[in-house]
């Protein structure tokens, strides 16, 4: 019964075998299609909106940036005071949201009490603010999200900055394939992965299972997973990765998921294991494409920070003009590696070909 069952003398073990290599070409050959989308020097960027009402000027402006020990946020904060604000002929205050509730609820209250006309928040969820957007929405003034998530309830955002991938969930699950997709199509496959995985909010449990479920697929890949938290970043996590790899002398990439997480303990982590594990990260922030200058990362999706400023203030134009946001914003994801997209100026985001600045500013009669 034992002999039969393995199909010895029809074949059978030789069919499944083939339809095993099969599925695993395919997807291997789905990852590579993906990376092919997000190398080239705009990756799955699009134009922004041609269309739309004209700016006013005068307006003023509070932008509650997430924290600036973020290297996104001083990004935001050089933006909106460098480009946004001259363009527009607007008075922007920004706040430093120092990465805590409390500093970005007392930032919308204290710009609600300052009869601002238009408010922007960073990486900012409804559920952490609502009693300060309760009160913007009471004094009428409109709030724009950049990458928050909305109350489930009652959605108190004006509006939130969209991507090519969709709505917010929509786009931490693509967040997650994508890395995965790259980790496929650089290994042929055979990937054996320590996969650093954060599951604190409901972002990244999204993200972290489009991870799981993508590398699932890959059937001559291997991951071993490790759950962090945000309290971990620094020594903890760095003793996390490198004992994850200690346990895994085979694992030759890891999975980053943010670049905080890299620049926070996972690459000295890698180096503390004295491993050359391949270290996939995301946002291709300056300190990361240090580390990929220096050959301690080898992948990061640029998704700079300067875009959704724009499309932030586009929303604000918008809503000034009592017009719905737009739909689309063309914002993508581009792939940067050592030899890919990468820019010669590493104290700042890379960015897209398109020049988004001057058709954003077209489209506002400014500039």
């Amino acid at each position: 019964m034992g002999v039969s069952a393995c199909g010895s003398d029809d074949g059978g073990g030789s069919t499944e075998a083939a339809t095993a290599t099969t599925a695993g070409s395919s997807v291997v050959a789905a990852a590579r299609k993906t990376v092919e989308a997000l190398s080239g020097p705009d990756g799955t960027y699009t134009s922004p909106p041609t269309s739309g009402p004209k700016a006013t000027p005068g307006k003023n402006v509070w932008v509650i940036g997430f924290g600036n020990l973020s290297p996104a946020s001083v990004a935001l904060e050089k933006e909106w005071k460098g480009s946004l604000a001259p363009a527009l002929d607007w008075n922007v205050k920004y706040v430093d949201g120092k990465s805590d509730p409390n500093a970005w609820l007392e930032g919308i209250r204290n710009a609600v009490n300052a009869h601002a006309d238009g408010i922007v928040t960073q990486f900012v969820d409804c559920a952490s603010v609502k009693s300060g957007l309760l009160a913007a929405k009471k004094a009428r003034i409109p709030v724009i999200s950049i990458n928050g998530a909305d109350c489930d309830d009652t959605p108190l955002f004006t509006a939130v900055t969209t991507s090519n991938y969709g709505s917010l969930d929509e786009a931490n699950a693509a967040y997650g394939k994508i890395q995965a997709d790259w980790v496929i199509a650089d290994s042929d496959g055979k990937a054996d992965v320590v996969a650093m995985e954060n599951v604190e909010t409901s972002g990244t449990k999204l993200w972290t299972k489009a991870w799981q479920d993508a590398m699932a697929k890959c059937e001559g890949c291997s991951t071993d997973s490790v759950t962090w938290s945000f309290a971990d970043l620094g020594p903890k996590l760095q003793q996390k990765t490198q004992q994850a790899l200690l346990k895994n002398p085979k694992a030759d990439y890891v999975f980053a998921q943010v670049d905080d997480a890299i620049t926070a303990g996972i690459a000295s982590g890698v180096q503390a294991a004295g491993r050359k594990a391949k270290i996939v990260g995301f946002d291709c922030d300056p300190n990361v494409l240090k580390l990929m200058k220096a050959g301690k990362v080898a992948a990061c999706f640029t998704a700079t920070p300067t875009w959704p400023a724009y499309s932030a203030a586009d929303g604000l134009v918008r809503a000034f003009a009592g017009e719905q946001p737009a739909k689309d914003s063309g914002r993508g994801l581009m792939l940067v590696t050592p030899d890919v997209n990468f820019p010669s100026d590493l104290s700042k985001y890379p960015e897209p070909a398109i020049d988004f600045r001057k058709i954003y500013q077209a489209t506002w009669g400014v500039g």
